[in-house]
């Protein structure tokens, strides 16, 4: 399996642009510092935080699960969630929760709360169109 590191130059080749506009652009969208931008690429860092990740993979137009973990489809429109692979995530997260302690869950917890406030409004959204649309 690929490095974060591997993945991420891969993701920027495809994107078109050189290592060092995406180590600046990512910088700056991260708001990371230089020396923790360069573990990024040097490869220090297995896995970045989930808010940098969502940023880099948003930038790079790849799944943020691909960019993080190397699995799952890399293509950011490939991503589908299905019942099956929604329950196995779901078990994950839980299983993560559950090894928590109480300061990070509650943060972990306040996050994904931020997160369904932001996607479910889309989501919501998005159904009321496709609900006011005529049947044929």
């Amino acid at each position: 399996m690929s490095t974060f590191k591997e993945r991420l130059e891969e993701a920027a080749r495809r994107k078109g642009i050189t290592i060092a506009t995406a180590r600046a652009d990512l910088r700056r969208l991260t708001a990371m510092t230089r020396s923790n931008m360069t573990h990024w690429f040097t490869g220090r860092t297995q896995v970045p935080s989930a808010r940098a990740t969502l940023i880099a993979a948003d930038y790079l137009g790849v799944d943020p699960r691909w960019l993080a973990e190397g699995r799952g489809p890399r293509s950011a429109e490939g991503a589908r969630a299905t019942p099956s692979t929604l329950d196995a995530e779901l078990a994950a997260l839980v299983a993560l929760a559950v090894k928590m302690d109480a300061p990070t869950r509650e943060a972990w917890r306040k996050l994904g709360v931020v997160l369904l406030e932001v996607f479910g409004k889309s989501m919501l959204a998005k159904r009321k169109m496709q609900r006011g649309r005529p049947r044929h």
